[in-house]
């Protein structure tokens, strides 16, 4: 997992307990993948063969949510697993459309992870 891209997330999965009809994901879902990713973030990891230190914490943001699980149900409904949707917007355009605005340095940065076919966070 590449640490320098989080700051903001963007969070998709396609695995097999999440219903893509659900339109939010469920407190324990969200407590569970944040524990994840928060720990690894937390004590830092190594992406290829580069060391990310340890960084803050990241928390929930509802906004990201809709737009990923609106990416998500688009992947689902038209069968195809890409950062790009079928109407060739990236992951940084629905991060923007969501209500995040760029503004030079003060700017975010934001990554994407999907994923598809596991059956837990543990195994994604």
């Amino acid at each position: 997992m590449n640490m320098k891209q989080f700051i903001l997330l963007t969070i998709l999965f396609l695995i097999g307990t999440l219903s893509f009809a659900q339109l939010r994901a469920d407190d324990k879902f969200k407590n569970d993948f944040l524990d994840a990713i928060n720990r690894t973030r937390q004590k830092g990891c190594t992406c290829g063969t580069t060391r990310m230190p340890a960084v803050a914490p990241l928390t929930w943001n509802d906004m990201l949510e809709n737009a990923a699980m609106a990416h998500a149900r688009d992947m689902d409904r038209h069968n195809y697993f890409s950062h790009t949707g079928k109407d060739g917007r990236s992951s940084s355009d629905r991060i923007i459309a969501a209500g995040y605005k760029f503004d030079g340095y003060k700017s975010f940065a934001a990554g994407e992870n999907i994923a598809m076919g596991q059956q837990s966070i543990a195994e994604v």
